[in-house]
């Protein structure tokens, strides 16, 4: 089974492309299993006061709460970002990173890790 890991940025396209991923991301990658980074939450809760879509975002991972997990890190580890907590997790092909960050998807793509990306901003796709 896939793990499929959604970063920050990601979460935040439902809200500015009306794209429901998490009705999309199975549909590329069936019986996958949905991971949320601890961090996450604290990025989105950072900006949802000056963000409409972080707010949206907020709300849908509280609406799906019981569709994914959420990984807490290695706590040993002082991680400075959210995309340090993906590499450190996402470390062999069986993960799928949906990101639009161009350089973790770069870093991804040196580990042989997965990435989908959004495509013509009305769509998701393999990148």
């Amino acid at each position: 089974m896939k793990k499929v890991i959604i970063d920050t940025n990601f979460l935040l396209i439902p809200e500015k492309f009306r794209i429901d991923i998490f009705y999309e991301i199975p549909l590329l990658v069936p019986g996958c299993e949905f991971i949320i980074i601890d961090g996450t939450f604290r990025e989105l809760e950072r900006i949802h006061k000056d963000r409409n879509a972080a707010n949206i975002a907020l709300k849908i991972l509280e609406q799906f709460k019981d569709k994914y997990t959420i990984y807490a890190g290695n706590s040993a580890k002082n991680y400075r970002t959210v995309d340090e907590e993906i590499l450190d997790l996402a470390t062999d092909s069986s993960f799928i990173v949906c990101t639009d960050d161009k350089d973790l998807k770069r870093k991804l793509k040196e580990r042989d890790v997965g990435t989908i990306t959004l495509k013509h901003k009305s769509r998701i796709d393999f990148g």
